[in-house]
């Protein structure tokens, strides 16, 4: 119970961070104006703003994130799909550091560890649950529309 209250609290609100940071780095790579990254559901605990960069904490911290990307000269279709793969790639790249670093043994880190490889699988399916898309569905409509408008 007490690896569970443990991962739950602390390592899958990591997990989810790393993953967002990823989405938020990509779209600083490519110059975008106003970043917003926002953890959790709920009653917002948290604000801090700066220039480009609006961080907000929910007080379900635990529960998600996402992080959303403006900039004056509307991003292009590689542009969302790299952005949407910086998520996921950065999850994948976790996974993998934390697979061969030998830390897998104990079972905190065999929860971080798959936890990260669920971020990344699930986050590659294709699929929408009401207005929220995966990672993996923004690429497919991002590519979808870039082969529509080559006809």
């Amino acid at each position: 119970m007490e690896i569970f209250v443990v991962f739950l609290f602390l390592f899958a609100p990591i997990s989810i961070i790393l993953h967002e940071i990823g989405h938020a780095v990509s779209a600083w790579f490519l110059r975008a104006d106003h970043i917003n990254f926002s953890i959790g559901l709920g009653k917002r605990i948290y604000v801090k703003r700066s220039r480009k960069v609006q961080l907000i904490v929910h007080g379900l911290y635990f529960l998600g994130g996402q992080v959303s990307s403006e900039r004056k000269v509307t991003f292009n279709p590689w542009e969302k799909v790299f952005i949407s793969l910086g998520g996921p790639i950065v999850s994948g790249v976790v996974s993998v550091v934390l697979f061969f670093s030998g830390f897998v043994h104990t079972k905190l880190i065999m929860l971080f560890f798959l936890f990260n490889v669920w971020l990344f699988i699930i986050n590659l399916i294709p699929f929408r649950v009401g207005h929220r898309k995966s990672d993996g569905y923004v690429c497919l409509e991002e590519i979808i529309q870039m082969i529509r408008l080559r006809k």
